[in-house]
């Protein structure tokens, strides 16, 4: 989490962004994984203790993705 911080506040927000790997029944919940909503359930929050506010994870979570996707 404290490396992501260090990506913000240098700057390079526009180039960041989070997934997960959920491809076989492992990673899910009921067999010990972290499950679908492991990001927005935990790191997200993680991250807002840092100080990250809800418009630069607006950025990472929303707006990035969609200009990869876009491009």
């Amino acid at each position: 989490m404290r490396r992501i911080k260090s990506i913000v506040d240098l700057g390079f927000i526009d180039n960041l962004f989070l997934s997960q790997d959920v491809c076989s029944k492992i990673y899910m919940r009921n067999y010990g994984g972290y499950g679908y909503d492991h990001i927005q359930k935990t790191i997200l929050p993680m991250l807002e203790k840092l100080g990250i506010g809800k418009e630069e994870i607006r950025r990472i979570t929303v707006e990035n993705p969609i200009k990869v996707i876009a491009h």
